[in-house]
């Protein structure tokens, strides 16, 4: 009788508990949702993020609470020189039982800006706004981020913008607009985008699928499909950093369907002819980086590039390009009845013009406007910024041995035979001014021709030279 009283009066005990836990959790909920808690909030949350940001955030007001939806009004995200790198005009959240706990089911992001720009390190302003653990802290012993589950974020009249280092090109995207789920688990991102929209340049629409996920050693797009009007792009990739061995990557093109030459013109000044598809691959380590590419044009012919990057302190490559009947007309040359085989191999160190450096060969040979051209081989040199050439030949217009050099602003050719014969032709930048100088024959005396705006051309008095 004894322990069946104690047993009734532990069980009334430990309702009674449970209510005042659920009337402590109810009333935190209603003080949150109320006006004061709003307040704590956005004060606890402004106040707490230069612990983990190389900024500040900014957040105009909070309204709900977590017995319903929260909504973040106009929050900002500022870098140290007080620049906006993240924004929208709200933020709603849902809570509810995601990832096996309470955490957000859904994510409404209205009106998001993003400002991307090179930050004074040289790293994406994004990646240079978090803070890092301590320096030489080995990946296994940095903290692990909580995990965040949002099973879907959707994102409404959205904006992207890209400006340049020292006020170079801005590229933006407008009206973004998608649906897309994030998982973070035991240090990696799962990151599934069902569908995402934008304007491009206030060009075509552009619109992505992808399955991606990304952690300390691995990045890793099982799958993504990019479509930019009727044209499309899919393709496989996997960058891996295994512990102590070297890093490796492999990407697929499965499928590039160039469907709209409007498309790829905008996208790089030059048209594709209509049904072109690419195809190729990359495989192997920052040291050995093999690249194979094949574009196939149809009627209007067909390339190929293949070779090694080596992407070391010191970029270095070798590589071959080739490609048969290329109607240059339906590329968008405007050369009607023109058609060339191409060949060409390329090798080199530097990647950055100013202290590039490599030997090209060229060799040219088909019809030009309807007459055989013959061939032409071109050997190249590129050294510090500059591009120099000599032992060029194109013998159908009786050219041979053939020298020269370009580099910003000064453009100089000659011959030493020829149709007119002896040849010099040097165009040279003079502040706003454009010089050509040229002399026509061993014996001839040079002459001069100055372009200045609003005048046209005139004679000058050519400078002293020693072609």
């Amino acid at each position: 009788m004894e322990r069946s009283r104690w047993k009734v009066v532990l069980r009334r005990g430990g309702l009674v508990l449970a209510g005042v836990v659920a009337g402590a959790v109810a009333l935190g909920a209603w003080l949150l949702g109320t006006d004061w808690g709003h307040e704590r909030l956005r004060r606890m949350i402004v106040a707490g993020a230069p612990d983990v940001l190389r900024g500040s955030v900014e957040i105009a007001a909070i309204e709900g609470g977590p017995l319903r939806a929260w909504r973040i009004v106009a929050p900002r995200v500022l870098d140290e020189a007080g620049a906006e790198v993240l924004g929208a005009e709200a933020v709603e959240l849902r809570l509810g039982w995601s990832g096996g706990g309470l955490g957000i089911v859904e994510a409404r992001l209205v009106g998001p800006r993003v400002s991307l720009r090179p930050a004074a390190d040289g790293r994406l302003n994004v990646v240079a706004l978090w803070r890092e653990p301590p320096a030489g802290l080995p990946l296994d012993e940095r903290p692990e981020p909580p995990r965040l589950t949002v099973s879907s974020v959707k994102i409404e009249h959205g904006r992207v913008r890209w400006e340049g280092a020292g006020g170079g090109p801005v590229v933006t995207l407008d009206d973004l607009a998608g649906e897309m789920g994030i998982d973070t688990a035991e240090g990696t991102t799962h990151l599934r985008v069902g569908w995402l929209s934008a304007i491009l340049l206030k060009g075509p629409v552009a619109r992505l699928t992808a399955d991606a996920t990304f952690g300390p050693r691995l990045a890793e797009l099982a799958h993504g499909e990019l479509r930019i009007g009727d044209s499309v792009l899919e393709m496989t990739a996997r960058y891996a950093r295994p512990e102590g061995e070297p890093q490796r990557l492999d990407a697929e093109i499965l499928r590039a369907q160039l469907a709209v030459p409007e498309v790829v013109r905008w996208m790089v000044g030059a048209r594709l002819p209509d049904g072109a598809t690419l195809r190729g691959s990359v495989h192997g380590t920052p040291g050995d980086l093999r690249v194979k590419l094949e574009l196939l044009a149809g009627a209007a012919g067909a390339a190929s590039l293949s070779g090694v990057l080596r992407l070391a302190a010191r970029p270095s490559y070798e590589l071959a390009l080739r490609a048969t009947a290329v109607d240059l007309d339906a590329f968008g040359a405007e050369l009607p009845q023109t058609k060339l085989d191409l060949e060409a191999v390329l090798g080199g160190e530097g990647l950055a013009p100013a202290s590039a450096a490599g030997a090209w060969t060229v060799t040219a040979r088909g019809d030009i406007g309807g007459l055989a051209a013959g061939e032409l081989k071109l050997p190249l040199t590129l050294h510090a910024g500059s591009l120099s050439f000599a032992g060029a030949s194109w013998p159908a217009a009786g050219i041979a041995e053939a020298s020269g050099e370009w580099s910003p602003g000064r453009l100089v050719l000659r011959t030493p035979e020829g149709p007119f014969g002896a040849l010099v032709l040097r165009f040279l930048d003079v502040e706003d001014e454009v010089h050509w100088e040229y002399r026509i024959g061993a014996e001839a005396p040079e002459r001069l021709l100055v372009w200045r705006p609003g005048a046209g051309w005139n004679r000058g008095e050519p400078a002293k030279s020693d072609d």
